[in-house]
Order: C-alpha cells, then sequence, then structure tokens
C-alpha cells in the first residue's frame, strides 16, 4: 500500500478538524491512514494507507482529501535508505574535502623537511661542478692562447697547462664530494618523505575503499598520480647526478693526461715534430702543424 506524511500546514491539526473542514467521516479517516482522530498530526509524519472494507479510497470524500491534502511518503525502510545514503554523501562530501588539503599537506611536509633548501644546495653543486669541469676542458685552449705569439714549445705550452689543471685538482675534488654528499642527502629525504606519502595514503585508502568502487578507484589514480611525481622527481635527481659526476670525472681524466703530457718534451725534426720523454727516448713523430693543442688521445 502506498505511503503519506503530513505536509507543514496541516502540523497541528487533528482527523477531527480535517473531518469539520472538509467533510467526511472522522472514523473513515482513521481507518484509511490508522492514526489517532483526536491527536495533533506533525510535520512529516508518515502513514501507510489502509484498506477500509466496503470504502473506496478513491471514490471517497476522505480518500480524495488525504490524497489531495497529505503528501506522498515512504516506507521506513525507504527512509532508511535515504537516510544511509544521506549520511554517505556527507562522508564522501568530507573524504573529499580532506583529500583536496593532501597536496597542501604534503607540500608542508617538504618544507618542514627541508627538501626545498636540498634542492638548492644540490643544484648549487651541480652549478660549481659544471663550472669548474668547463674551466678544465676550456683551459687548454685558453692557454695556447694566452702564450700565442711568445715563442713557447709545444712541450712548454703542456707544462703550463698542466700546472695550470693541478692548481684545480683541489677544486675538482671539493666540487665532486659537494656534489656527491648533495645528491646522497637530498636523495635521502626525498626517499623519507615518499615512505611518509605512502603512510598518509594507507589510512586513506582503507576509507576509500569503504566508500564504494568509484571513490576507492579515484584514489588510486590519486594516489598514482603523486606517487609518479615523486618517482620522476627520485630518477631526475639520479640522472642529474650521474651527469655532473660524469663531467667531473671526465675532467679528471684531462687532467691525468695533462700531467703525463708535462713530462714529454717536443724537438724540431725538419719536417716532423719528434716526441721524447725526458730520458731522451723517441716515443714517437708527427708532421708539424698537427701538434698544438691536445687531441682526443690525450697528445
Amino acid at each position: 500500500m502506498a505511503y503519506y506524511k503530513v505536509p507543514e500546514n496541516l502540523a497541528g491539526k487533528t482527523l477531527d478538524d480535517l473531518m469539520k473542514q472538509y467533510g467526511g467521516t472522522t472514523s473513515v479517516y482513521g481507518q484509511f491512514t490508522g492514526l489517532p482522530t483526536n491527536a495533533p498530526l506533525t510535520a512529516g509524519q508518515t502513514f501507510q494507507l489502509q484498506d477500509v472494507p466496503g470504502t473506496s479510497f478513491t471514490g471517497s470524500t476522505e480518500g480524495q482529501n488525504i490524497a489531495r491534502l497529505f503528501q506522498p511518503g515512504t516506507s521506513p525502510e525507504e527512509q532508511k535508505a535515504a537516510t544511509f545514503q544521506e549520511e554517505e554523501r556527507g562522508r564522501l562530501g568530507e573524504f573529499t574535502g580532506r583529500l583536496q588539503k593532501v597536496p597542501e599537506e604534503l607540500e608542508a611536509v617538504r618544507q618542514a623537511m627541508g627538501i626545498p633548501e636540498a634542492f638548492q644546495t644540490f643544484g648549487a653543486a651541480g652549478t660549481a661542478a659544471r663550472g669548474i669541469s668547463g674551466t678544465i676542458r676550456d683551459l687548454p685552449q685558453a692557454v695556447q692562447q694566452a702564450l700565442s705569439g711568445q715563442g713557447v714549445t709545444a712541450g712548454q705550452l703542456a707544462g703550463r697547462t698542466a700546472a695550470e689543471i693541478k692548481g684545480l685538482q683541489p677544486a675538482i675534488e671539493s666540487a665532486t664530494r659537494g656534489l656527491e654528499a648533495s645528491g646522497a642527502g637530498l636523495q635521502n629525504l626525498l626517499s623519507e618523505f615518499g615512505s611518509r606519502t605512502q603512510a598518509a595514503f594507507t589510512g586513506l585508502g582503507l576509507e576509500a575503499q569503504m566508500l564504494g568502487q568509484n571513490i576507492g578507484q579515484e584514489f588510486d589514480l590519486f594516489k598514482q598520480q603523486i606517487s609518479s611525481d615523486l618517482d620522476r622527481e627520485l630518477a631526475n635527481l639520479s640522472r642529474q647526478t650521474t651527469l655532473d659526476v660524469a663531467q667531473l670525472n671526465r675532467a679528471t681524466q684531462l687532467a691525468q693526461l695533462e700531467q703525463t703530457a708535462s713530462n714529454i718534451d717536443f724537438v724540431d725534426l725538419g719536417d716532423r715534430i719528434g716526441i721524447f720523454d725526458f730520458a731522451g727516448n723517441l716515443l714517437r713523430t708527427e708532421k708539424k702543424g698537427k701538434l698544438g693543442t691536445l687531441g682526443d688521445d690525450g697528445w
């Protein structure tokens, strides 16, 4: 049977009042509604329509008045389901609100852990490493240009270059240590931040699954996005550290080659240049015009 509920305008009235105002029989009103005829009605009060033997609801004055004056209602089961859905919507709204604050909260954690400052330190170390690497890479040509026109031999040129690079060796070592230390420190901070992020997501993930499949899937995507951003950050950090250290290693190797070059001498043999060690042993000869700067093989 259908359910009806009392509208606001009928609150405080009784079924006796309705009979007096709109006609009909009080007892029939009571039989149709199952409510006491002399008790004040309350807004939202719900009742289930009852059969009255020998009386048609749609054909009777009482039935027509009930259908006209009262509003369609819901069963207790439907009311319970509606209340539950409303509560679920409330919980979902509260969860969604908290979820929207997660990026801001994670950023606060990053700040508290000093991750932005660690990035600045790492960036400065990388700049220093690239600077000293570039200086050493360009040094042979710079020395050659500085001594151009002064009548120096190739051996003297190599010796001067080696001396310049030797003076930079402490800077190379310092840049290497600074880069590796700052990179490792930042790596540790990001790893710890990742652990804190996953811990924060654990409770939220359980709650998301309890709120239903859809919100659970949305939360998984949200979590995956933040985790992917962190993984990408770690990968970029590792790649940049590797690149900068590789540059420093190449600079160190160049310095070693230049040191070796400073222990040889060059003698004009006419159409060729002879390369001798300081013991007077001929190491090899090269055509004139090929020497002047160090090539890829260190000579």
